[in-house]
């Protein structure tokens, strides 16, 4: 199996801290469901409060260089600086902070051949494709609600800001960054619960935190494979180098691609020959673009459906009683109320 480690066990470091309530199991080796619930909602309030002090930070930002150098708002690398800064540059280091009293689990580390990293892109690709699927159909339904057609803020992104700026953003520092608090330090806080609760509530909250249908879906089952690799490896390279590899693609590759092709021209219909020879090249591109994606997506698809009944998801040190398993993920107050703090923020991309 792709990824997969041979041994059933975790190496496991707890916190040392004498306060520490979660260390403790029931008389048959479970979490008692008051703790999980805790546990939850401990980690759920640290990433609320985190997010809600980078959103503030920002605003703040803005609203001061507004008022003193509003002209500073237009040069792209200080609006880079001003969207960075909040969210990596203190979003994250707090949460960490905040979740320090959290007992980890470190996954084993395990090497793996050339052609399973290979095999492993092709899984990423179909991934990315089912979510970005549902993706469109849950933001072609919203825009027949609305009545106008959503602006994709990804696309407005690359579209507007120099490919400089973009490969700074998106594919160099967004991979490290969000793969280092996602996986690394979300995964690892989560496994001593199990690898189901590290694999599912990790790539929530990364789906979560993207804050709009365009990428929310495929944000979340990428999210989920990312999560698999490195609890499976124990090597954020792997995660970090998918995840640039998709952005590259998604953003410079792309955006490079159609805005050398003369979209209005071809959407009208009226397809000469000329026109077909004065987008020769970016056509060629787009064609070879479309046959490496959907190709591996497609190789993907076999790959996942051959070792789907392979897949194991194992349990962790302290995983919670069976039958509050699922409820006290939702039933506390960190997590309830982070939901609905990233719903709120999925509405207003609706009206922006």
């Amino acid at each position: 199996m792709i990824f997969k480690n041979n041994t059933e066990s975790q190496e496991t470091e707890k916190v040392k801290n004498k306060k520490n309530i979660f260390k403790e199991t029931d008389e048959n080796g479970e979490l008692p469901e008051n703790s999980a619930r805790r546990y939850f909602s401990v980690l759920g309030f640290a990433i609320l409060v985190s997010f809600i002090i980078k959103d503030l930070l920002y605003y703040a930002i803005v609203e001061l260089i507004s008022r003193l150098a509003p002209e500073l708002l237009s040069n792209y690398f200080v609006a880079f600086l001003i969207s960075s800064i909040p969210l990596y540059g203190v979003a994250f280091p707090l949460c960490a902070l905040f979740l320090r009293k959290l007992p980890r689990a470190m996954p084993l580390k395990n090497n793996i051949k050339a052609h399973h990293w290979l095999g492993g892109m092709c899984i990423a690709f179909t991934f990315m494709i089912a979510g970005n699927y549902i993706s469109q159909i849950i933001v072609s339904i919203f825009s027949v609600i609305r009545g106008e057609a959503l602006t994709n803020p990804l696309t407005d992104f690359t579209q507007s800001t120099p490919p400089v700026f973009v490969m700074l953003a998106a594919v160099i520092i967004a991979p490290i960054a969000e793969e280092l608090f996602f996986r690394k330090l979300l995964c690892d806080k989560l496994l001593p619960l199990g690898e189901g609760y590290a694999i599912f509530v990790s790539s929530a909250i990364f789906a979560l935190a993207h804050g709009n249908f365009f990428q929310i879906f495929y944000a979340f089952t990428l999210g989920c494979f990312f999560a698999y690799v490195y609890i499976n490896t124990g090597k954020l390279k792997h995660t970090i180098l998918y995840h640039t590899i998709i952005n590259l693609l998604g953003t410079i590759v792309s955006t490079w691609i159609l805005s050398r092709l003369d979209l209005e021209a071809m959407m009208s219909g009226e397809i000469s020959i000329r026109m077909i020879v004065d987008n020769l090249i970016p056509i060629l591109a787009l064609l070879a673009y479309e046959f490496v994606v959907l190709g591996s997506a497609f190789v993907g698809m076999i790959l996942l459906f051959l070792n789907l009944k392979k897949i194991r998801i194992r349990g962790g040190l302290i995983s919670p009683a069976k039958d509050s398993r699922i409820s006290c993920v939702f039933m506390n107050f960190g997590i309830a109320s982070l939901i609905l703090y990233f719903a709120l923020t999925l509405v207003m991309s609706l009206f922006i």
